[in-house]
């Protein structure tokens, strides 16, 4: 059976020649057929020649989310082989824990899907219609190659609704508990899977909460926007003298406080739920200085409009963490805006700094961490910077 053909504009975007997935409606020029909801579709240029075959949703703004180059059948197979070929990657690479991302969406060649791994138990991310609609093959592939006691659905995110989707969540195969024991690097963690952030803890930062090991010993310690307390717990156990964690939400404080008793580090923890900006300011008021401060804040954009002003956030924050600093200190601070470019992000932290009249050394450039993958033609898969920095 013949596929819809989707023929582009002589006049479309430069990148979807360069192989990037995405084919926004205004990049085509016809449909020919009629292909519905989530259908596979095959991608012309104007020239008629095939640029790939994907998923049509004409009620998004990306019409088309490509997935293959080559021609192919969207079956429990080819998922098989795609989430295989992604926790392969895993295997080779991720040492040390028990909780990562196997499947990274347009990373993994599969945009829209995200599958995370805790223990024993699978959490999906089911962010696309033709993703959506293929959801019970994806479930069979996800057994079938990680055989999980459960997997749990987390479709409870706002970027759904582009898709002219409703936001899901629950057990979708097998049953369990809804907080999660992981471990990594020696630390262990309480991840709850069915309210948590995202699918219930930041991932992507694993190889940062690892870089910051070799500076807390003995050290104060102040975490910021600390969610359920991962650097902070991950620094008293590499032996923090102590560390105080900030989060606007009262349930990732005391779930914090939780991380803290599971490693026998809570005598040296304090948690705290507040508004970070405002408890910087009373912090830097009273005179309190620390060793090592951690930011780790939500993304202060999502679109290129609010870009200055998610600069001035990311300002404000380092500037008063850079002040607390002690003499000899050291800053992590990060940003999880793919709009905030690294070149961004670092001219903001010098400016930060000369503001704070404080030299600034770096030590060290983050990233997410390797099962986030970043595919050089997919810029958007590129979003987490870090620098580790060295205060006088």
């Amino acid at each position: 059976m013949e596929l819809p053909q989707v023929i582009l504009r002589k006049k479309n975007r430069e990148s979807v020649r360069a192989l990037h997935p995405w084919v926004y409606k205004s990049d085509i020029e016809k449909i020919e057929g009629d292909p519905g909801p989530g259908d596979i579709v095959c991608v012309r240029s104007p020239k008629n020649n095939v640029i790939g075959y994907g998923c049509i949703n004409r009620a998004s703004e990306i019409a088309v989310r490509l997935l293959s180059r080559e021609a192919f059948h969207p079956n429990t197979d080819f998922f098989i082989q795609r989430i295989k070929a992604a926790f392969d990657y895993r295997k080779k690479w991720i040492h040390g824990t028990d909780a990562y991302r196997v499947v990274h969406s347009e990373g993994d060649f599969l945009p829209g899907l995200i599958i995370d791994r805790y223990a024993d138990t699978v959490v999906a991310q089911f962010l696309t219609l033709g993703m959506d609609i293929r959801r019970d093959i994806i479930v069979e592939a996800v057994t079938e190659v990680l055989k999980p006691k459960g997997i749990y659905e987390r479709s409870d995110v706002h970027v759904r609704k582009y898709e002219s989707l409703e936001p899901k969540k629950g057990w979708i195969s097998g049953a369990g508990e809804t907080e999660v024991r992981i471990e990594e690097n020696g630390v262990r963690f309480i991840v709850d899977i069915e309210n948590g952030h995202k699918t219930g803890f930041y991932l992507d930062q694993r190889a940062n909460r690892k870089l910051i090991a070799p500076y807390v010993a003995g050290k104060d310690v102040l975490d910021c926007f600390s969610y359920t307390g991962s650097f902070a717990v991950a620094a008293a156990a590499a032996g923090a003298r102590s560390a105080r964690c900030i989060d606007a939400s009262e349930d990732a404080v005391r779930l914090a406080a939780r991380n803290a008793e599971l490693n026998a580090c809570a005598d040296r923890c304090r948690f705290q739920a507040g508004n970070v900006f405002d408890e910087l300011k009373k912090y830097d008021k009273e005179g309190r200085r620390y060793d090592v401060i951690f930011l780790d804040p939500p993304s202060f954009t999502k679109n290129k409009a609010s870009v200055d002003e998610a600069y001035r956030g990311y300002k404000e924050i380092n500037l008063r963490a850079l002040k607390m600093l002690k003499d000899g200190g050291y800053l992590l601070t990060s940003t999880c805006s793919h709009h905030v470019t690294d070149e961004m992000f670092r001219d903001m932290l010098k400016d930060a700094a000369e503001d704070a009249r404080k030299t600034v050394r770096v030590i060290a450039r983050g990233a997410q961490a390797i099962d986030h993958p970043v595919v050089l033609s997919i810029p958007e898969t590129e979003y987490l910077k870090a620098y580790l920095v060295q205060v006088s």
